[in-house]
C-alpha cells in the first residue's frame, strides 16, 4: 500500500512554531510524522511549555526522553 500523506515542507512546519498554532514532528522508524498539538497544548501533563518548545522542528529527541 502507497503512503499517501501529503508531504510538509520544513518552511510550512516552521510557520506553526507558536501556541496559537503549533505542530511538531515527530521522526520514529525512519517515519517523519507532523502533528497539531496546538489543542492539547493546555492539556499536556508536563505543562504547554514542554510542547510548545518543540514548535516547528523535529520533537522526537525529547519525546524519547518521557
Amino acid at each position: 500500500m502507497a503512503n499517501t500523506a501529503p508531504v510538509i515542507p520544513f518552511n510550512v512546519l516552521q510557520q506553526h512554531a507558536s501556541s496559537s498554532s503549533c505542530w511538531i514532528v515527530i521522526t520514529r522508524d525512519g517515519q517523519r510524522r507532523v502533528y497539531d498539538v496546538t489543542n492539547y497544548l493546555e492539556h499536556h501533563p508536563g505543562g504547554k511549555a514542554v510542547i510548545a518548545n518543540l514548535a516547528g522542528r523535529d520533537g522526537f529527541a525529547r519525546w524519547g526522553e518521557v
